[in-house]
C-alpha cells in the first residue's frame, strides 16, 4: 500500500510493483482520525488509527519518522 498525504486528507493506494500507483482504497480526513498511534524506528515501524468505525494498521518502512511526527505530536 501507498500512504499519501494532501492537505488535510490521507489517501491510501493499492502500490505496483513498479513504485506507481493503483486504485485508491480510502480517502480519510485527518481531522476525524481517533486514537492514532505511530512508532517508527531503524528497522520500519507500525502506524494505526480508527477512521468511520473501522480500524487501520500499516507496517512502515525504515526512516518513517517524519511521517509518524505528522500525525503523533
Amino acid at each position: 500500500m501507498l500512504l499519501s498525504i494532501c492537505k488535510d486528507t490521507l489517501y491510501v493506494h493499492h502500490a505496483n510493483i513498479d513504485n506507481s500507483y493503483g486504485e485508491q482504497l480510502a480517502k480519510i480526513h485527518i481531522p476525524d482520525m481517533k486514537n492514532i498511534r505511530g512508532k517508527a524506528g531503524l528497522f520500519g515501524g507500525k502506524f494505526s488509527f480508527n477512521y468511520d468505525r473501522k480500524e487501520y494498521k500499516f507496517k512502515l518502512p525504515a526512516k518513517a519518522e517524519k511521517f509518524v511526527d505528522f500525525f503523533v505530536k
